[in-house]
Formats: structure tokens, sequence, C-alpha cells
């Protein structure tokens, strides 16, 4: 059985828990876990956990994320795992998250509109003395 997972992983990389019950011919999560546990695997950290690869099959970058058709893997084995070990603040990580989960994002921007630094007002005093 162990083999025959293995396989089906290397065919197809990525699989749902559906997936996997099907292929074991079970209807128990539990069985489906006993199964993985025999394998160094990993489930998502996007799409609440619901998809499984391999470690051997997964390609991380040097941040230990792989991301593969839009599902996300830690080789920490947790978004927040990752951010610790590279350094990144966990608040502002978490908050991104959300914020993907949410499809509240314009893709075109790097801030949400009013985030960071009040704009300046233009100024034509100090403009003509720039010009000067």
């Amino acid at each position: 059985m162990k083999t025959q997972l293995v396989n089906v992983f290397s065919e197809r990389t990525v699989l749902t828990t559906e997936e996997l019950k099907n292929i074991l011919g079970t209807t128990s999560r539990m069985t489906i876990f006993r199964k993985l546990k025999q394998l160094p695997y990993k489930s998502s950290y996007t799409h609440c956990g619901k998809y499984y690869t391999l470690d051997t099959l997964a390609q991380y970058n040097k941040n230990g994320i792989w991301d593969y058709n839009q599902i996300c893997f830690s080789k920490y084995g947790s978004l927040i795992n990752s951010a610790l070990k590279t350094g990144l603040n966990v608040k502002t990580v978490s908050q991104g998250r959300q914020e993907l989960i949410s499809k509240d994002v314009d893709i075109t921007r790097v801030r949400k509109v009013g985030a960071g630094r009040p704009s300046l007002k233009k100024n034509e005093n100090i403009l003509k003395l720039i010009e000067d």
C-alpha cells in the first residue's frame, strides 16, 4: 500500500483527501492519516490543508515555500513556522494570508489604498524654490 501511494503521488504530485480515500478504498479519514504517517508528507497551508504531497516531490524555495498550481506547502509544516524560521513578521504574514483568503486583494497594488504614509500635497512655493 505504501508503494502504491508513492506511485500515485509520483504521477499526480498533489492529492486531496477524497482522492486518497478513493485510492485506498476507504471512507475513513483516520485510515488516510495512518497511511500518510508512514510517508514524509506535507499538507497545504492554503485551502485549509485540503491537499497533500510528498516531501520528496516538493520543490521548496529558499524560504521553504512551494507553490504548486496556487496550492502552497511549507517545508516547516505551516505558514507560521515558515515565518518564524525565515525571520518574517508572523503578524504581517497572517494578515496577508487573511487578505488572500478573503480575496480582497488588488494584485496591481503593492499596498491597500490609504495604507502607508499619507500622500503629500503639492506646495507651489516649495516647487518654485526647488526649480530656482
